[in-house]
Formats: structure tokens, C-alpha cells, sequence
């Protein structure tokens, strides 16, 4: 069973994802359904830190990215 995250939920996520000096130099995929709305707001952020965050539908495309 796939469950949509709420905004509240994202931004929760997000701000977790760029408090955390272990991720600074991570890789974070994200597996979304088709359905999930994405705040935007949450990636460009991140993005703006430094953090390589990309949302992906598909586990595969996520994980070959993680792999490059």
C-alpha cells in the first residue's frame, strides 16, 4: 500500500534531510507515487544548501542515480 505524504509531512522531511552534517555530502533519493504532490519549496532549499536531493517515481531510475 503506497500513502501520500502530506506538505506538513514533506516539510518535516526536508528540514530533517538539511539539519543533518551527515547528509551534507549524501545523495537523497526520493520515491514518490505519480499522485504526490511535491513542494517544490522543500527541493529548492535543499538544493540551495548543497544537498543533492531529486525525486524519482520509479525505484530503479532512483537507484541508478544513487549509483553514478
Amino acid at each position: 500500500m503506497t500513502s501520500t505524504i502530506t506538505p506538513t509531512e514533506q516539510s518535516v522531511f526536508g528540514t530533517y534531510i538539511t539539519s543533518r552534517e551527515e547528509f551534507l555530502q549524501a545523495k537523497v533519493a526520493v520515491i514518490i507515487d505519480t499522485a504526490q504532490v511535491i513542494n517544490n519549496i522543500i527541493l529548492e532549499k535543499s538544493l540551495l544548501l548543497g544537498h543533492q536531493i531529486r525525486v524519482f517515481n520509479r525505484e530503479n531510475e532512483a537507484i541508478a542515480w544513487l549509483e553514478n
